[in-house]
């Protein structure tokens, strides 16, 4: 489903059978109320908000800290407002920039005066000119903000690139046989830093010769991984999250 291009009118009709087999039924399980939802604190894959989208639930997906009350941007509601991938355009009566590394620095009412009873880290929140550095980095296309990933952990350096770890994850998480998969960066004397994969299959018959000729065709070949590691199950923190470095530990030895 492409917000801004409708399809064919055999799309259409395909689209309308989906209506009242399936999407009816999703719309009757949420009460028949449902008229959007708003998504926020991590990234939602495409395809969700694609298939909800088609299914008249809108997700507008939005951007925010709670240091910031929360929402600095959000896709709104009209179509012509929206953008698949984005977090949508700044809010009202709030300023962003991006400092030299593109992480968003933010002013406005909405940004809290301070970390209570602790100066040292609300120093540490503001660059000397009183702007919220948010240590999250993002590029703006057309006045949409797109976010590359959480400081400087998830932005790689390769062969002079810059390349996002958020970006090829959501790339690689399309592929059928994948469960799940971690991007890093692991220095190397060739490039700087080596994009390495490490991937949970849904099966043991995952060829990765397969794969990276999948992923070169989803995207630019500097972007995709150089080295990819099958293990049974990804480390987590206590919430649940991927730890960077311990994914790191996992390619020592390969």
């Amino acid at each position: 489903y492409d917000i801004e291009n409708h399809g064919s009118l055999w799309y259409r009709l395909q689209l309308a059978i989906a209506h009242a087999l399936v999407f009816k039924k999703w719309r009757e399980a949420l009460g028949n109320e449902v008229k959007a939802i708003v998504t926020g604190a991590a990234a939602c894959q495409h395809r969700l908000i694609r298939v909800f989208t088609a299914a008249k639930i809108i997700i507008m997906e939005g951007y925010g800290l709670t240091e910031t009350s929360p929402v600095i941007a959000v896709n709104k509601y009209a179509a012509d407002d929206r953008r698949v991938g984005t977090v949508g355009p700044v809010i009202q009566n709030v300023q962003v920039k991006f400092a030299e590394d593109g992480e968003i620095l933010c002013k406005g009412r909405n940004i809290m005066m301070g970390y209570y009873k602790n100066p040292e880290l609300t120093q540490e929140a503001f660059d000397k000119d009183g702007w919220f550095k948010t240590g999250d980095v993002a590029v703006v296309e057309n006045g949409y903000y797109r976010i590359l990933g959480r400081d400087s952990v998830d932005i790689i350096k390769s062969g002079g690139y810059k390349i996002s770890a958020l970006e090829i994850e959501e790339v690689l998480r399309k592929h059928p046989q994948l469960n799940d998969c971690a991007v890093v960066g692991i220095p190397d004397d060739e490039w700087g830093e080596l994009v390495v994969a490490s991937i949970v299959v849904s099966n043991n018959s995952l060829d990765l010769k397969q794969l990276n000729e999948w992923m070169r065709g989803m995207m630019p070949a500097y972007k995709t991984p150089r080295k990819y590691l099958i293990v049974e199950e990804l480390p987590r923190n206590a919430m649940g999250k991927v730890t960077k470095n311990d994914v790191k530990e996992l390619f020592k030895n390969i």
